[in-house]
């Protein structure tokens, strides 16, 4: 049951419904590995959204306690394939690269059959450049399970990132008739889109799933960043405000959001402002820094290739898509 919340939409709902029943797995049975597991990829995956500050934690708190989870289901269970994928995840929030790439191949090798692992390994691969071996995991995720709306997405966002948008395409399609609205098939689409110059199909792409999903940031951010490029700044304005809101009632997302929202603005100063507290909080889709379209009004700053950097990912290639 735990699993099956987990694989939903990531909602307030449920996220909350996942965790209670992981929760009710451990406490049933602390000695069994593939709870701690599957909660520590819960506290993952969400990076602290919609549950961890109502327990009074923090987003980089969230983290802590996925490492937490995920070294004592390793402990309890070597074997344990989704023990590796948890552990994979919390290094590589940790920016500990070449122990992700340990973990993630450790998962495959015990279970090759786990799509979610091959989907996560994907995603890890194109962050680091690496864009055809990326294209060969998500391939083999979607023939593992083809009706996944999560592996889809992130095999079209590979596909993406390839060069190869036929490809693309057909997968991001093919979540939209499982599930419309979809927030993070939204957001990839939005950004096959925007690097198209094709802003008023991007910008109809998020508004029909903010119809659907009103308060996820993500979206919120890269609406708010879209609008800008097109001249509409006070609407995107307004959706900064909305960003700055949720932030303050829950930190994480919307921090990433932000970021978006500035570059898209032209705000450069405010952009790396918030760049600085995803680095602080150690926000994960900082893995994904040297490939993502909606920040490339802030690529010729010196500051982001000092990020890059510090975060320890391999230098941006001179053409991301098409490598």
């Amino acid at each position: 049951l735990g699993r099956a919340y987990a694989d939903k939409a990531r909602t307030p709902t449920n996220s909350m419904r996942a965790k209670e029943y992981f929760e009710k797995a451990i406490e049933k049975d602390p000695g069994y590995a593939p709870a701690y597991a599957s909660l520590a990829r819960l506290y993952s995956f969400t990076g602290g959204n919609w549950f961890v500050t109502r327990d009074g934690a923090g987003y980089r708190d969230a983290h802590l306690r996925a490492r937490e989870l995920a070294d004592k289901a390793v402990k309890l269970d070597d074997t344990l394939a989704d023990a590796h994928h948890a552990l994979a995840w919390a290094k590589q929030v940790e920016w500990d690269w070449a122990g992700a790439q340990r973990d993630y191949l450790r998962a495959i090798e015990l279970n090759p059959s786990d799509a979610v692992t091959r989907i996560s390994y994907a995603m890890f691969l194109y962050g680091m450049q690496r864009f055809g071996e990326a294209v060969a995991q998500a391939r083999r995720a979607q023939q593992l399970d083809p009706a996944a709306v999560s592996i889809n997405t992130f095999a079209g966002a590979a596909y993406f990132y390839a060069g190869r948008d036929e490809e693309a395409t057909a997968s991001l399609r093919k979540v939209m008739e499982l599930e419309p609205g979809y927030p993070n098939a939204s957001i990839v689409i939005a950004r096959t889109y925007v690097t198209k110059g094709m802003y008023e199909q991007a910008i109809a792409e998020l508004e029909n799933a903010l119809t659907l999903h009103p308060r996820q940031p993500h979206l919120i951010g890269a609406l708010a960043h879209v609008y800008a490029r097109t001249g509409k700044r006070e609407k995107a304005l307004a959706l900064v405000d909305a960003l700055k809101q949720l932030s303050a009632e829950r930190a994480g997302p919307a921090t990433f959001s932000l970021v978006w929202a500035y570059a898209g603005l032209g705000d450069k100063d405010k952009a790396f402002a918030w760049l600085e507290r995803c680095y602080e909080e150690r926000t994960p889709r900082l893995a994904w820094l040297n490939v993502d379209p909606l920040l490339d009004p802030l690529r010729s700053d010196p500051r982001f290739p000092d990020l890059v950097r510090r975060v320890g990912l391999p230098a941006r290639v001179a053409a991301v898509r098409g490598q």
